[in-house]
């Protein structure tokens, strides 16, 4: 079993979302969930028929679902910490969630992070 990569802040998530590039388990999702991060920032991730971006700042558009939560719980989530997923981060209270319930759970695949080895149209920040 691969490592996930190393989060240690929403930031370093985000950027490694983005490196992400396309993956084919999203093929059919397309939208937006914006994630509010306590403290720190805003991020929109974009799927649009498994192809994935992100962009910093609210989304100029509405998005499907909205997620808000604390920097620390988002790196917990991403790092796949005493397995904890997304629904019951909310269910806790820890997490707060708004929107398209299904698009949020086929979200989730991204939560904990996945391994940038394991996505096979992943883009590469350096040369092999």
């Amino acid at each position: 079993m691969k490592n996930a990569p190393n989060v240690d802040s929403a930031r370093s998530y985000f950027e490694h979302i983005a490196t992400l590039g396309h993956e084919p388990r999203l093929a059919r999702v397309q939208g937006d969930c914006e994630f509010e991060v306590e403290g720190t920032a805003t991020w929109v991730l974009h799927v649009a028929h498994g192809d994935i971006s992100v962009t910093e700042g609210p989304s100029t558009a509405t998005p499907l679902a909205k997620l808000r939560c604390s920097e620390p719980m988002l790196v917990r989530l991403a790092r796949g910490q005493d397995h904890e997923n997304l629904f019951t981060a909310a269910i806790r209270g820890a997490v707060e969630i708004h929107g398209e319930i299904p698009f949020l759970g086929a979200l989730q695949m991204l939560l904990p992070l996945p391994c940038v080895e394991d996505a096979p149209h992943a883009k590469r920040t350096s040369a092999p």
